[in-house]
């Protein structure tokens, strides 16, 4: 699965983010990274930004990767952690891992799992543990068409059926995603058979 093809990275990259072995990397403000390809530990360091970097150029010498929130979920969901990832940088980077991107990662990875959509009493709920969270998104006006206010839940928001993915969408605008746990009703069945060919 994703979080065993991840530890399987990890070790092979050294065990604790990918320590020793060569520095070619350079982490950037911008959330970009530079890897020499020429450098000692490229191979290794590139295995390894796969798992939460995007490649967007890709020349003879120097390629380029970009973190992005949706990178970040991404590993979160393989079960890569922020100080894992940021430990792996500050170790094959040369130069120091800048502060905001630092605690860009922290934030984008402690967001990743905040809320899901669950199946309630037959109601599709925005729910999460963070009260605080759930309040600040009803309040958003981006938000309010897809809630229904008739109804309320002590600790989530009742999410019209025919916005779900609407809303999905909207939360990852707002770098909020969203796991979705509500399954699907049973629609109508439908006959069908096959041709013999």
């Amino acid at each position: 699965d994703g979080a065993r093809g991840a530890r399987d990275v990890i070790g092979a990259a050294g065990g604790n983010g990918g320590q020793g072995g060569g520095r070619p990397l350079t982490v950037q403000g911008d959330n970009t990274i530079l890897a020499e390809v020429q450098a000692e530990g490229f191979a290794e360091a590139r295995d390894y930004l796969a798992l939460f970097a995007e490649l967007k150029k890709c020349p003879e010498y120097v390629h380029t990767y970009e973190i992005t929130p949706l990178s970040f979920w991404n590993a979160a969901a393989a079960g890569l952690g922020a100080e894992a990832i940021i430990s792996f940088l500050s170790s094959r980077s040369r130069y120091p891992v800048p502060a905001g991107v630092e605690r860009d990662i922290r934030e984008n990875i402690r967001r990743f799992g905040l809320l899901s959509l669950q199946r309630r009493d037959g109601r599709l709920v925005l729910t999460s543990s963070d009260t605080k969270l759930l309040g600040w998104l009803a309040g958003q006006k981006t938000l309010k068409r897809y809630f229904d206010k008739s109804q309320t839940v002590p600790d989530g928001l009742i999410v019209l059926e025919d916005v779900r993915g609407e809303v999905k969408e909207a939360l990852v605008q707002l770098n909020y995603p969203v796991e979705d746990l509500g399954g699907y009703e049973a629609g109508a069945e439908l006959a069908f058979q096959l041709r013999d060919v």
